[in-house]
């Protein structure tokens, strides 16, 4: 065990050091193991004790959606943004449901939470680690958010929570890239369809989507209190997201990814 390091997870020294305290270093060397010998899923525990199955092929990027969500708290920088009880949660590109299961517990018995992840092999990681925590206030679907109804392309690099709409994006991460057909809802298609009129918090990590989705949104977005978005800079404006945000009575905050150079997490807030 003393010999097990970084290198072994081809983690950044600090990024594997916070995971170690957040996970615990059996948990970390348990991944490397079934990393080096190539099994298909994995069992892990969550700092909030719940459970999770990740497909050991994902390792080590899953970790860095673990340390996100865990360990920086990034898509809870700021307090307004953190889930309630009671709270109606849409959690759009919800992968293997890391984000899903926190929102879950935080909203309790009296809040619910959508989710909502395209990638087929995604999906069904998903339904299995909101069924291993037997988790009653979950919803869950196939979809993908996009700026109209209809069904487009979704492409997926190796790391397929990468897997984008945006093919320009995707293409960032791979060269080689799987492509399906999937389902997609525009957001005021999606809040119709189940019959939502407000939503306390929504959380967009979309891959590159994300002005192409809020563009498309408009009057939708005076249905949603609070949003939390993952943004690629490199992709996307900040500058044009913070506008659009602040013309729907928004105020917006960013925090930089510390994994990341040309990410951000903003958070917009509707006070009034």
């Amino acid at each position: 065990m003393k010999m097990f390091h970084s290198n072994l997870l081809q983690l950044p020294r600090e990024e594997f050091s916070d995971l170690a305290r957040c996970l615990g270093l059996s948990q970390l060397f348990k991944a490397y193991l079934f990393r080096a010998f190539r099994v298909g899923r994995m069992p892990l525990r969550l700092p909030d004790r719940q459970r999770i199955v990740v497909d050991a092929s994902q390792l080590p990027w899953i970790l860095l959606n673990i340390a996100h969500i865990y360990c920086y708290e990034d898509y809870e920088f700021v307090e307004e943004v953190k889930p309630r009880k009671g709270w109606m949660v849409v959690d759009v590109g919800a992968y293997v449901g890391v984000y899903t299961l926190k929102a879950a517990r935080r909203v309790g018995s009296k809040g619910r939470v959508v989710a909502l992840e395209p990638h087929p092999a995604s999906f069904r990681l998903l339904k299995h680690n909101v069924e291993l925590n037997h988790l009653e206030n979950v919803k869950l679907l196939p979809y993908a958010l996009a700026s109209s109804k209809g069904r487009r392309k979704l492409y997926s690099p190796r790391y397929r929570a990468n897997a984008s709409l945006n093919r320009e994006y995707a293409e960032l991460w791979d060269e080689r890239l799987e492509a399906f057909e999937v389902e997609c809802f525009s957001l005021v298609d999606l809040l119709d369809l189940l019959s939502i009129d407000r939503v306390d918090l929504l959380k967009l990590d979309v891959e590159g989507a994300e002005l192409e989705i809020l563009e498309a949104s408009g009057e939708a977005l005076k249905r949603i209190e609070r949003l939390v978005i993952e943004t690629h800079l490199d992709i996307c404006s900040f500058e044009k997201l913070e506008r659009l945000l602040v013309k729907y009575g928004f105020t917006v905050s960013m925090k930089f990814d510390e994994l990341a150079p040309n990410q951000a997490f903003l958070a917009a807030v509707r006070y009034s």
